[in-house]
């Protein structure tokens, strides 16, 4: 029976050790649980303050190009109002012109057949008249020329300010067409705009 005691008395060593192991163990793991959670907690904290850092500063560079593009798209449209003032002037000279070229070749006709009716010695002063108002036809027609060459530009600064404008929000914009005096910004066709960004 000493025997029996002594198995026993070992095995309830062995027991009680074991049970106190375990709890030590336990103990320990409530222990260093706060310690464990924090350092997590201190990385994922320092993470997202980073992370934050990060979104503010893009934020900022958004925010600056939204207003260094308002401020361009304002240039754009007192550019445009601008050039449409232009483009009107040109136009009524242009009408002006062209009404000047009509009338002189009417006096052309007139003269021509009035010409014809009339007698040697006025023959003379009417051929140098004749010549005269030819002169004046060359030269208004070389100022109509000159007139549509500037209307030709002024159309084309026009469609730049315009399709450039556009092109911002939509870039496929490569060119421009003038249908009744309008000018429609397109993605193909055959007079190209010229963008100070492309």
């Amino acid at each position: 029976m000493e025997e029996k005691r002594d198995g026993t008395s070992i095995f309830s060593k062995f027991k009680w050790n074991t049970l106190l192991s375990v709890f030590v163990v336990v103990a320990m793991f409530f222990l260093m649980r706060p310690l464990i959670t924090s350092y997590g907690t201190a990385s994922l904290e320092q993470e997202y303050t980073e992370q934050i850092s990060e979104l503010n500063q893009e934020l900022v560079a958004a925010q600056t190009g939204l207003e260094e593009t308002q401020k361009f798209k304002q240039e754009l449209f007192d550019e445009n109002k601008r050039l449409n003032n232009n483009l009107l002037s040109c136009r009524e000279d242009l009408t002006a012109t062209n009404k000047d070229v009509e009338n002189l070749n009417e006096n052309i006709f007139s003269l021509k057949k009035d010409l014809s009716n009339m007698e040697t010695e006025e023959i003379d002063e009417i051929e140098q008249e004749k010549v005269e108002l030819h002169t004046q036809l060359t030269e208004l027609e070389t100022e109509k020329e000159n007139l549509q060459s500037d209307y030709n530009t002024l159309a084309q600064n026009l469609a730049n300010s315009i399709c450039c404008k556009q092109k911002i929000d939509k870039w496929e914009i490569n060119y421009y067409s003038i249908v009744d005096n309008d000018i429609l910004c397109l993605e193909e066709g055959e007079t190209e705009i010229s963008c100070p960004f492309s």
